[in-house]
């Protein structure tokens, strides 16, 4: 049996077309909830909404060809990686245990130090920026209790 190659254009297209059609139906859905609630105002409902739209601007940037010509995939550091994933798993227990933005802080500053960041300043302040993004997206557009 042959072997299938498919081009670099061909897979961003084929998964252009898979985002646009998850996003499609995530809007559609996320619409009918909306609509079941009758609010007006932007809910918690309308997170799949806003899912949908950030899949189907990624699926236009696959379509418009950008892309970076030095990606590879390789795991060189197995170490680095599995302490990654143990990190990742910490995060999650620790989700229903302690209060959820300073959980959420302490994981990205130890996600940026794991993927080799030095610069406490850029660790802190990138901590603080994702913290302050998530509580004004759930928090305050979305008003979704913490």
């Amino acid at each position: 049996m042959g072997k299938v190659h498919l081009s670099a254009a061909a897979t961003r297209r084929g998964a252009a077309l898979l985002f646009l059609v998850v996003s499609a139906g995530a809007i559609r859905e996320s619409l009918r909830l909306q609509a079941l609630s009758g609010a007006d105002a932007v809910g918690s409902g309308a997170f799949p909404g806003l899912a949908a739209l950030a899949l189907g601007l990624a699926a236009l940037v696959l379509l418009s060809g950008w892309r970076d010509q030095g990606i590879a995939f390789e795991v060189s550091q197995p170490l680095r990686v599995l302490a990654a994933l143990l990190a990742m798993i910490a995060f999650v227990a620790a989700l229903g245990q302690a209060p959820i933005l300073p959980v959420i802080a302490a994981f990205v500053a130890l996600f940026q130090a794991l993927l080799g960041e030095r610069r406490l300043p850029v660790i802190f302040g990138g901590a603080a920026a994702v913290t302050l993004a998530i509580q004004v997206m759930f928090g305050l557009l979305l008003n979704v209790p913490f």
